[in-house]
């Protein structure tokens, strides 16, 4: 992702990767993000686009969609330990602390009342992480998250 520039330096791979993170987390505009990160709207644009374009790259050596057999495997294995029939995943959200952020940092409230993103995982029947879901402020509900990606479905 370092690449070369003829006009001054170029943004290091590390502020590349947290505008993205930034970018992707918050759903926020692409000029809030780079107004945080103190570099300009197509600078930023740019930054999104490359790491995107780095991460889809390397996807399918990491994001492994479970074949037929295997959600029939889990499907088997879910009845023996926990007995609920033909489960395919266990879902919950979890609260992970952050520092306060200086845009929007009332929504990153949750009702503990400190700054966190809400998380969700998904897992299946021997407890690996299929699923995560990093982008949702503390403030967003549980159901309201499900109900977001079933949409999106």
């Amino acid at each position: 992702m370092s690449r070369s520039t003829s006009r001054s330096h170029s943004l290091s791979v590390t502020t590349q990767l947290a505008v993205t993170l930034q970018f992707l987390a918050t759903g926020n505009f692409q000029t809030v993000v780079a107004s945080a990160h103190e570099i300009s709207p197509p600078s930023a644009s740019n930054c999104v686009r490359g790491v995107t374009d780095a991460l889809c790259s390397i996807a399918k050596d990491y994001i492994k969609f479970q074949t037929a057999a295997r959600q029939i495997s889990m499907q088997h294995g879910s009845m023996e330990k926990l007995a609920p029939p033909k489960v395919l995943g266990y879902i919950d959200s979890t609260h992970i602390p952050i520092v306060a952020p200086t845009t929007n940092e009332a929504i990153y409230v949750n009702r503990k009342s400190f700054h966190s993103i809400n998380v969700q995982a998904i897992c299946d029947d021997v407890f690996k992480l299929i699923d995560v879901v990093v982008k949702w402020p503390g403030s967003t509900h549980d159901a309201f998250i499900w109900q977001a990606i079933r949409n999106q479905s």
